[in-house]
C-alpha cells in the first residue's frame, strides 16, 4: 500500500473497514496467533505507526546510500526468494557488501511476510539472528 493509502488506514481502522484487508494476512500461523496478528495489524495504533514509518523512508533510504561501509562489523542479510520488486535483489547485494564479515542468503519460495510469518521460513530468520548474536557475543568475551 503507498504511503496515501496508509494515511487513510488508522480512519478506515476506527470504522471497522481496515479488517477487509486482514483476512489473507498470517496464513500460515496458528489460528489464535493469526486472530491477535490480524487484530493488531488492522488496529488504529498500527496503521498510523505504518503511516509514520512510510512517510520516514525517503530519509531512511538518503541515509542508506550515504553509507559506505560496516567495516567488519558482522551482518546478515536475508532476501525474499518470491515477490521481489524490482531492483531489490541488487539493493540486497549492495547492503551485504558493506561489511567484510557478511552473510547473504537468498530463501528459494519465501516471501518478504513469509521469512517472519511461515514457520520453516521464520526458522532460517532465526537461525539467521542467533548466529548473529552467538558471534557478537563471543567477539565480545
Amino acid at each position: 500500500m503507498g504511503r496515501r493509502l496508509y494515511s487513510v488506514m488508522p480512519t478506515f481502522a476506527r470504522a471497522g473497514i481496515a479488517k477487509l484487508s486482514a483476512p489473507s494476512q498470517f496464513a500460515t500461523l496458528p489460528q489464535a496467533a493469526r486472530r491477535q496478528a490480524r487484530t493488531f495489524a488492522t488496529s488504529p495504533r498500527e496503521l498510523r505507526a505504518d503511516h509514520a514509518d512510510f512517510a520516514e523512508l525517503p530519509t531512511v533510504f538518503e541515509q542508506a546510500k550515504a553509507l559506505k561501509s560496516l567495516d567488519a562489523k558482522p551482518l546478515a542479510v536475508l532476501t525474499a526468494g518470491v515477490g521481489t520488486q524490482r531492483g531489490w535483489v541488487a539493493a540486497q547485494n549492495r547492503l551485504a557488501k558493506l561489511s567484510r564479515n557478511s552473510e547473504h542468503r537468498t530463501v528459494a519460495g519465501a516471501t518478504h511476510a513469509a521469512l517472519l510469518e511461515d514457520k520453516e521460513f521464520a526458522s532460517i530468520t532465526t537461525r539467521a539472528i542467533t548466529q548473529l548474536v552467538r558471534f557478537t557475543q563471543s567477539a565480545q568475551r
